[in-house]
């Protein structure tokens, strides 16, 4: 996060990647990085998502956060989808939601 406090990126968007939503440091990822440069950040990496479900999480905990600390403009998601059986099954699933959800899917 201090990087992204301090650097100026210009108009090179900022990526930042959580850990997967089934670690125990998810959600505290989430909220220290909007909180802290969420007005900087232009997309979130999710890794590991095993389907739908996980982009619906992650695209309503952004809404309540970027409206919490007054983020200007929304954080985009990018969902990745290796790293599980489950979520390699489901990857037209994902891309289906991502199609979907339109303000935020990457």
């Amino acid at each position: 996060m201090q990087i992204g406090c301090e650097l100026d990126f210009g108009d090179t968007p900022l990526w930042t990647r959580v850990n997967s939503l089934d670690s125990p440091w998810a959600l505290d990822d989430i909220t220290t990085l909007v909180g802290g440069i969420g007005d900087r950040r232009s997309v979130m990496m999710v890794p590991k998502v095993e389907g739908p479900w996980d982009i619906h999480y992650v695209d309503r905990l952004l809404a309540q956060l970027e409206a919490k600390h007054q983020v200007k403009k929304p954080i985009l998601v990018h969902a990745v989808a290796n790293g599980s059986t489950r979520g390699t099954r489901r990857t037209s699933d994902v891309g289906r939601y991502d199609n979907q959800l339109g303000r935020r899917a990457r």
